[in-house]
């Protein structure tokens, strides 16, 4: 079977997202595109939150073979470059100028200039997830003002090398964590610039650091998540906020072993599986009260409260105050 070949020099624009979504059957709606065919399912989400600075979260599944040709960007286009994870790496297959590039759970992060001529594509029928995050040479630098001079001026070397600025790395536990943050960032109505930033300054100052520096990572650092399962496992949990179900049946449901994934959660998502779960129960009884209108009481049992007495004594040591004050 031929594979569906697409070409494009850069996605950033309004004009370049809309052209992707028209090629792929997507409905496209507040810079998301929506896939529901037999081709492709899922979304793609691309936020701009300031100038210089373009985030994509690509949460697909493809059911044909499909190479995504990026072709290098003329003399005229500003160059750029992009922070790539793959978060479930063995799925991709990536070209640099016709050459394979590895990519393993310990080397899942690429740096590339857009000069770069290169090919991905992905093994059909299987969910995937990638982040990618775009900047000009301008707002990356901007970024580091205060960096150390050394570290500036190793930073200065690799992107004068333009098209020949290709780098991987590890994700680390921290990163995991870093890029789950942002991706909630990017999914709220209202952007929070100042966060996002400092999320994606803690994703290059740690990329950076893996490869300008060389240091060695130590290897209990090191973090091979199995992200997309951990990602449906959340899924799962928000799904129940009534009643979770017990770690051994989410684990089974995920295929993977109890341990690993509450081990794995927790570097994923900064908390324990427990601590995740009821912190999001007691953000959905806000709502539920503050914006929905609904008593505690109501509230209460929606949640799959008995005693009431035992929701607020909850509610209470969440964010330190009884959920009565939410209707005065």
């Amino acid at each position: 079977m031929n594979a569906i070949r697409y070409e494009f020099v850069e996605l950033e624009s309004d004009a370049s997202f809309e052209l992707l979504a028209g090629a792929f059957g997507g409905t496209l709606h507040a810079n998301t595109i929506w896939f529901d065919n037999p081709v492709v399912k899922g979304e793609l989400v691309k936020r701009a939150p300031e100038k210089g600075l373009c985030i994509r979260k690509w949460k697909l599944t493809v059911y044909e073979k499909i190479i995504l040709h990026r072709q290098p960007a003329p003399p005229d286009h500003e160059q750029k470059f992009s922070l790539i994870y793959f978060l479930n790496p063995s799925l991709f297959h990536v070209k640099k100028q016709l050459k394979k590039i590895p990519l393993t759970s310990k080397c899942n992060n690429l740096f590339a200039s857009n000069e770069l001529d290169m090919d991905f594509s992905v093994v059909p029928k299987q969910p995937f997830y990638v982040v990618d995050i775009t900047f000009t040479v301008f707002w990356l630098l901007a970024q580091f003002t205060d960096a150390e001079p050394g570290f500036r001026l190793l930073l200065e070397q690799y992107l004068r090398k333009g098209s020949k600025t290709f780098l991987m790395a590890p994700c680390l536990a921290e990163d995991y964590k870093d890029l789950n943050e942002v991706d909630n960032l990017i999914q709220t109505d209202q952007e929070d610039l100042l966060s996002i930033r400092a999320r994606i300054y803690s994703l290059l100052s740690s990329f950076f650091d893996k490869t300008m520096n060389q240091k060695t990572v130590p290897q209990q650092k090191k973090f091979s998540a199995h992200y997309d399962q951990i990602l449906k496992a959340e899924t799962i949990l928000m799904q129940h906020l009534q009643k979770a179900p017990t770690v051994a049946a989410l684990a089974q449901s995920v295929n993977m072993s109890a341990s690993s994934l509450l081990r794995q959660f927790k570097a994923v998502y900064g908390k324990s599986l427990h601590e995740y779960y009821v912190e999001k129960k007691m953000e959905m009884a806000k709502k539920l009260i503050n914006q929905d209108g609904l008593t505690v009481n109501q509230a209460a049992r929606l949640l799959g409260y008995n005693q009431v007495s035992s929701f607020i004594v909850m509610f209470k040591k969440q964010y330190g105050y009884r959920p009565g004050l939410l209707k005065t």
